[in-house]
């Protein structure tokens, strides 16, 4: 051949090779982008299925099933990280041998493969150089690659992605990225799924306490149709679920109401009312008294209403026999005030005629003689009229209690001279001190009340006193327009057990140091109280008391 002929079939050689490797760099280039393509699809169909995967176990699944997508790939496992521990879990598997799942359903803390995990970086190797057991394919000496991949949320690692190619040596990059690019999206699966369990047993839990609940539970839309109704609804009106869902909540109210219960539902969401006690009505006909209450708020992604029913039948019974009790009580308090008035009025008069008499008597020479004689008429007079004033509380007592008086300016100057002069029996026995200031101010009241309220300071003052007693009377300007009348003593005051008790009926200042009915201070706290003050002790032990009252001031 000659030179020139053999240069070109050489160069032609050349070329031909250079040919041929670019074709093979370009099937080689067809190749990996086919491959990456596939990849990228598994990734992208995987996304789409997992949007609408319900539960944990079906989302895993769907992920093992992607796995098993990739070309080589023969089996993958999908371990959930003890959060306590640090131990892993195989919760879903596919296309492993049976020996590996026996082996390694589960790795303690502190063992290789929990290790590789907590490092938190993707590890690919040999099975044996991992030290993970893969059964019947060891045995047969086969290569065998693993991919350990962590699996992060929010910077922990939650779970890890094991995946097997019993053929490769080593895996493919593109391959890795897309085992990484499906690790990635498990973490916030598990999370989500994590979170919609525990939504579901959420719920669940709800809808037992519901149904647990002796009240009627209604969610409503917009237009107040039924959306939801727990147990104690169907069991007690009698309707099964179907027939009460997206029916209108008026159906349950007695036709003839439910006009008015439009308006009051209304006037609850508007914040003009805040309940409903327009019955329910059963299946049956059956109407059940109920208290209902109506609030905004949202059902899923809905706007609703919340309706809470109570049963009050039991309260209006309740309700009906307090009435009754209260008027038959009120019929007999009317039955006993009127005896009292006439028993009150039947021995006042008699006492009244022998403390006349016996008055008269004392004026006769031939008494005022005889020592022992007047000191028995004085004796027979005093009692009486101390049996004449506890008549008068008595009286006062029921009035005060029944009566509603017009309250006035009141000169106090009379009114205190007027309690002193009924007094005066219990003053010529203990010749108190009284002190009394030289002008009062002008307060609202009712004379006659006021009257018994000294009375019964003072009576108490002299009564419990020192020896001889000193009593002062007196009274102060307060802010607010009221004022504060008052009497101090000099008596050997009051526990704080003994102030506590001694505005009670027929509770006496001291069990021990005298007898006594009982009801004065009784009768001055409920006077006080209707004309709109209030009563008041001041006390130390061996220091005196002050017993207060205040009225309004006069204008």
């Amino acid at each position: 051949m000659p030179p020139d002929e053999a240069r070109i079939d050489k160069a032609t050689a050349e070329e031909l090779a250079r040919l041929r490797q670019r074709v093979s760099e370009l099937e080689q280039l067809l190749s990996e982008y086919d491959q990456v393509t596939r990849l990228s699809r598994v990734q992208h169909d995987l996304s789409a299925a997992l949007s609408s995967a319900v539960g944990q176990d079906q989302a895993l699944g769907l992920v093992v099933d992607a796995v098993g997508r990739i070309h080589d790939m023969d089996g993958s496992a999908i371990y959930l990280v003890d959060q306590q521990t640090g131990a892993l879990e195989l919760v879903r598997h596919k296309g492993l041998p049976p020996g590996f799942v026996q082996h390694a359903s589960y790795y303690p803390a502190g063992s290789v493969q929990a290790d590789l995990v907590q490092a938190g970086q993707p590890v690919y190797g040999r099975y044996r150089e991992l030290g993970v057991p893969l059964g019947d394919a060891r045995r047969r000496g086969s290569r065998g690659t693993l991919a350990v991949i962590p699996v992060h949320y929010h910077g922990q690692v939650i779970a890890s992605l094991h995946a097997v190619a019993l053929r490769l040596d080593e895996l493919p990059a593109s391959t890795r990225r897309t085992l990484e690019g499906i690790a990635t999206q498990i973490g916030g699966l598990v999370e989500r799924v994590k979170i919609d369990e525990a939504l579901r047993q959420s719920q669940k839990y709800l809808q037992m306490l519901f149904d647990a609940l002796d009240d009627f539970l209604f969610v409503l839309n917009s237009t107040g149709d039924i959306l939801w109704v727990n147990l104690f609804v169907l069991k007690r009106l009698g309707y099964s679920e179907e027939e009460l869902l997206d029916q209108p909540i008026l159906k349950l109210h007695p036709p003839e109401q439910r006009d008015e219960a439009a308006r009051v539902i209304a006037g609850i969401l508007a914040g003009t009312a805040d309940h409903c006690t327009i019955p329910l009505m059963a299946k049956d006909g059956a109407t059940i008294p109920v208290e209902t209450k109506i609030t905004r708020g949202h059902w899923g992604s809905r706007d609703v209403f919340f309706g809470v029913c109570r049963d009050i039948a039991e309260r209006l019974r309740t309700e009906e026999t307090l009435r009754q009790n209260a008027l038959e009580l009120q019929a007999r308090n009317e039955e006993l005030d009127a005896f009292a008035e006439t028993v009150a009025h039947d021995l006042k008069n008699p006492l009244n005629l022998i403390a006349g008499h016996t008055e008269l008597l004392e004026r006769e020479p031939v008494i005022q003689t005889n020592e022992k004689l007047l000191s028995t008429l004085r004796s027979i007079r005093r009692n009486g009229l101390k049996m004449s004033n506890i008549i008068d509380e008595l009286l006062l007592l029921a009035e005060a209690r029944k009566v509603e008086v017009e309250v006035q300016p009141l000169d106090m100057t009379p009114v205190v001279a007027e309690a002193l002069q009924r007094l005066a029996y219990m003053i010529d026995a203990r010749h108190p001190e009284i002190i009394l200031p030289a002008a009062w101010p002008t307060a609202l009241g009712y004379g006659p009340w006021v009257e018994e309220i000294w009375m019964n300071y003072i009576s108490n003052a002299i009564k419990y006193g020192g020896q001889p007693p000193r009593v002062q009377l007196g009274a102060e300007v307060r802010p607010g327009g009221m004022i504060r009348f008052w009497v101090s003593d000099n008596g050997p005051g009051l526990a704080s057990s003994e102030q506590a008790r001694l505005f009670i009926p027929f509770t006496r200042l001291s069990q021990a140091r005298a007898r006594g009915h009982g009801l004065g201070l009784s009768i001055v706290r409920r006077i006080v109280e209707k004309l709109g003050g209030e009563v008041d002790v001041e006390s130390d032990v061996d220091r005196g008391s002050v017993f207060s009252f205040t009225l309004r001031a006069a204008p």
